[in-house]
């Protein structure tokens, strides 16, 4: 923080520096509906609790997805960004 606000040249106190790290920490986003997309699930009308902050676990996806949803991603994402890949060569 203390780089980015040098930076920046702005100063603040130890007291708004607990205050902003409060702020952004994991939790605190976890809880803030436009992080989430709260109002864009909504419109959506999915069922169940979905929120796009979810555990802040690394690698939980892994005991979350399927092994056959696993492959299904792996294999849309690669042939997606591939086809990226080859649009921006050629731009």
């Amino acid at each position: 923080m203390k780089d980015v606000g040098d930076f920046l040249e702005v100063t603040y106190t130890k007291d708004h520096e607990a205050a902003l790290l409060d702020h952004l920490s994991f939790a605190s986003m976890k809880n803030n509906s436009a992080v989430n997309f709260e109002a864009d699930i909504k419109e959506m009308q999915p069922v169940g609790d979905v929120r796009f902050m979810r555990e802040g676990q690394v690698g939980l996806w892994k005991k979350v997805l399927s092994p056959e949803f696993t492959k299904l991603f792996k294999d849309w994402t690669s042939k997606y960004l591939n086809e990226a890949d080859r649009q921006s060569i050629s731009c």
